[in-house]
């Protein structure tokens, strides 16, 4: 299998760490999203994303993380 990275711009608090995701699930997500920005929720690299809209109240996905 291949092996893919990306680096995004965000705004972050909290302590540094490095989350992997599936792209395609990802990119599943995003197809449903029509804004320009969103919103990730994550406790830690393995427990689940929660993914949703600043704009949109009804937008809401969760996004299952893969180990490194």
């Amino acid at each position: 299998l291949g092996e893919a990275r990306e680096d995004l711009e965000a705004s972050y608090e909290g302590a540094e760490f490095t989350a992997c995701f599936n792209a395609r699930y990802v990119l599943d997500v995003l197809q449903l999203h029509n804004e320009d920005e969103i919103q990730l929720e994550m406790a830690d690299e393995i427990s689940p994303t929660l993914v949703c809209s600043p704009s949109q109240n009804n937008f809401l996905a969760v996004v299952m993380p893969m180990r490194p």
